[in-house]
């Protein structure tokens, strides 16, 4: 994908259709490689998951009807792997995100990408509110040390709330202990 895309930056390279069905095929495969960590227990950090994804290549691919084909595309690749437990949006300036990304790789966006970019925010900030296991984190307003705290006492939540519900039925007729060791 990166040599057919000649450098673009989304790694478009002509065929939106299959260089979608490809990203998702990544990030499944990034799915099943984490998966003997989280089927042991474990908690598996992600970048740019699924939903980053499904917003980039739902711009691509209908522009006109991105929401719509953000959900389309979770859904699509929720048949392969699952949504992830909880996803963090961390919110930015776009153009202040950008110029950080341009000295990072010392590459220059065009007009266009970065247009898609801005797209890419608006269509973020709607999807997060379709979703329970959704939170925001906006940059421009949360101090490092405080992101962290946070990020940290999210992940917590989450992985306390999956593995409660994914305790095994009680067996015995007499009530839960409340005491669950492995």
């Amino acid at each position: 994908m990166q040599q057919a895309s000649h450098g673009d930056h989304f790694l478009r390279g002509g065929s939106p259709r299959s260089e979608t069905l490809l990203l998702l095929a990544v990030k499944t495969h990034d799915y099943e490689h984490s998966r003997p960590l989280l089927d042991a227990g474990d908690i598996v950090l992600e970048g740019r998951s699924l939903h980053s994804t499904a917003v980039y290549q739902a711009l691509i691919l209908q522009p006109q009807r991105p929401l719509e084909t953000a959900h389309r595309l979770l859904a699509l690749g929720a048949r392969w792997r699952p949504i992830p437990d909880l996803t963090i949006f961390v919110t930015d300036d776009v153009d202040t995100a950008l110029q950080r990304a341009q000295q990072r790789d010392h590459k220059e966006f065009t007009a266009e990408e970065r247009r898609l970019h801005h797209r890419a925010d608006e269509l973020f900030r709607t999807l997060v509110t379709h979703g329970e296991r959704n939170r925001v984190l906006d940059r421009r307003t949360t101090p490092p040390d405080a992101a962290a705290t946070r990020i940290a006492a999210w992940i917590n939540e989450a992985w306390r709330t999956a593995h409660v519900c994914s305790l095994p039925e009680q067996r015995s007729g007499s009530p839960a202990s409340g005491d669950v060791r492995r």
